[in-house]
């Protein structure tokens, strides 16, 4: 090679640039490369645990309880029945009832079951617009309703705050009847957002003797003695809907309230009765 082949200091310095530059282009490469292997491991890993968490959400706290230990609420019926309220208020229902009433169980009353979950901002709604027309009627004798609060979405905090309020009201309705109404509509007025711990046990508490429940049965709901009973109710609800559950759910006399039904609106609410007792 010629002195005038041979490249210049310059050109050499070219050479090199570009060829630092085309290394660091291959390292950034390779590390690209395994940052998205890392992270798409990551990721694996981390939707496996949310599913775990949530199965055991959905799932924890049926089993927290022996089976000798499980008693049946006394307000409720067989197989997950709910809160059921007539003129006089909570009924004990006869020892032969099954999980659904029957048409005619309480005369011309027709059966109102609702089906809510404590986190449930519809539920909110159902209970400030629509529950106040049914205890109207109820008191006139004119329905009977049928209460059953769900866990459904103890995915939506991080506490299974629907499953420790509904067993909160499970509880109020065994040991102090006469202030039920009362905390469950405290209680839904006080309803937490979804995303959030929602509210302890202590709150829950104390939102019940602030409705007037006596102390020792808001103490008592830090027991959890119907924790069980929730996720009985619960199942059977989501069985009944073939796993697809949608809270809040009304059935009149077992058939199911109309999708055109309006709730918010009382006389739609009242007609959608009406036509239901035949």
């Amino acid at each position: 090679m010629s002195p005038t082949d041979r490249p210049t200091k310059a050109a050499r310095r070219d050479e090199a640039r570009q060829a630092a530059l085309a290394l660091r282009a291959e390292q950034e490469r390779k590390a690209k490369r395994n940052r998205t292997i890392a992270i798409t491991a990551a990721a694996a890993v981390l939707v496996g645990f949310i599913v775990l968490v949530v199965v055991i959400l959905n799932q924890g706290g049926k089993d927290d309880v022996p089976a000798s230990a499980q008693v049946q609420p006394p307000f409720a019926a067989a197989g997950g029945g709910g809160i059921v309220m007539d003129a006089d208020g909570i009924v004990t229902p006869p020892a032969d009832a099954s999980e659904e009433w029957p048409v005619g169980a309480f005369g011309d009353a027709v059966v109102v079951t609702v089906y809510s979950d404590p986190i449930c901002p519809w539920c909110a709604v159902f209970e400030e617009a629509a529950m106040p027309v049914l205890d109207e009627m109820r008191l006139a004798g004119e329905v009977v309703v049928d209460h059953r609060v769900v866990g459904n979405l103890d995915n939506q905090s991080s506490t299974r705050y629907s499953t420790r309020a509904a067993q909160a009201l499970y509880t109020v309705a065994d040991l102090a009847p006469d202030a039920y109404l009362d905390f469950e509509t405290a209680l839904f007025a006080s309803q937490p957002a979804e995303g959030t711990a929602g509210l302890s046990d202590e709150e829950i508490a104390n939102i019940a003797r602030t409705a007037g429940v006596p102390e020792e049965a808001a103490a008592a709901i830090a027991d959890g003695t119907y924790t069980w009973w929730v996720g009985q109710v619960t199942d059977a609800a989501r069985n009944l809907y073939d796993g697809r559950l949608a809270t809040p759910s009304i059935r009149l006399n077992g058939e199911p309230l109309g999708d055109t039904v309006d709730w918010r609106v009382e006389e739609a609410l009242r007609q959608a009765i009406d036509d239901a007792r035949g």
